[in-house]
């Protein structure tokens, strides 16, 4: 049973923004509040910034695998033989950020 009130002062441009934001998606300011501050609680934050994280490194794992194929596309020798190194430090990074996000 939701019976307990938190309230909050904003100002008239937060207020404008919030209103906003809750009739764009069709819900209740409590709606959008309660979710906020519970996803932020759980720490919602922390698991977009290691997402972000995870994004990053595979973007630079797909842009390391494009350089070695562009290089032998063009009948060029690429250096291969610390790319097994590369991959497991990069997946034991991918892992322990993920850990920490369960």
């Amino acid at each position: 049973m939701k019976d307990k009130m938190i309230h909050i002062r904003v100002s008239d441009e937060e207020h404008q923004r919030i209103h906003a934001y809750a009739k764009q998606r069709k819900k209740k300011v409590s709606v959008i509040g309660r979710s906020s501050f519970l996803n932020d609680i759980s720490g919602g934050a922390k698991i977009a910034d290691e997402l972000a994280g995870i994004r990053k490194e595979l973007a630079q794992i797909g842009n390391n695998i494009n350089q070695i194929a562009h290089k032998l596309n063009a009948g060029e020798n690429a250096d291969i033989s610390r790319l097994p190194e590369i991959i497991n430090s990069l997946r034991n990074n991918v892992n322990a950020k993920l850990k920490r996000v369960r």
